[in-house]
């Protein structure tokens, strides 16, 4: 999430050092070393290295937590795959479940990339004004078209007294609620935030990866 919230979205975090053993002392022989294991650290950086000579930016700081936990689930066969890597597509692929069918309607720019829809699309949500007004859900979340446009409606929304609870998208950004969970309609990343209003404190699921063709803002 994202796919690739990835999704999957890394960096400056402390990450996750899966180095090698410390020497063993044998009681009769000298001491010996396992063999390094490789690591999410390690992927990490070479995922890095590739995006750059791909001309790609850095990926947002956000999506680093759910790369690190998608790395432990893979394992060290998917860490060595990833550092096999030669392009950032086939690295992606180390380290995502593999794909089902792709369901009518769901089909996406790439495999990382949000599902297309045509142009004109009504995003499910999109003439909410109020908390109050729809209740969200990972299978049934808001839909936008990339991160910020998530944050804008956050900023968008209002409590039943007419306020937003966020003074600014940074403060939206910052409810968001970890981590993120596959849901919506083609079983994107759907990511959670929190608003507090006086009436009561919402939980607002937005799934951001539902782009017209060209429109992906990543």
């Amino acid at each position: 999430m994202h796919p690739f919230r990835l999704p999957v979205p890394f960096f400056a975090l402390a990450l996750c050092a899966c180095g090698g053993s410390p020497p063993v002392v044998p009681l009769d022989g000298p001491a010996t070393t396992s063999a390094p294991v490789p690591s999410c650290e390690r992927a990490l950086e070479h995922y890095l290295v590739m995006r750059r000579s791909e001309g790609q930016p850095d990926p947002d700081e956000w999506v680093r937590p759910d790369f690190l936990g998608l790395c432990e689930k893979a394992g060290p066969t998917g860490v060595a795959c990833g550092l096999d890597a030669k392009v950032t597509r086939d690295f992606a692929q180390c380290f995502m479940p593999k794909a089902a069918p792709v369901p009518p309607g769901c089909e996406r720019s790439s495999e990382t990339g949000p599902v297309l829809v045509a142009p004109g699309y009504r995003w499910v949500g999109a003439d909410t004004t109020r908390f109050s007004d729809r209740t969200s859900s990972f299978a049934d979340p808001y839909e936008t078209c990339g991160l910020y446009a998530g944050l804008s409606l956050l900023s968008r929304l209002r409590c039943d007294d007419g306020r937003s609870p966020f003074a600014s998208n940074r403060e939206a950004h910052d409810a968001r609620l970890k981590p993120a969970r596959p849901g919506g309609r083609c079983g994107s990343f759907v990511d959670a935030y929190e608003a507090k209003c006086p009436e009561k404190t919402y939980v607002v699921h937005i799934d951001a990866y539902v782009c017209e063709p060209g429109k992906w803002p990543h």
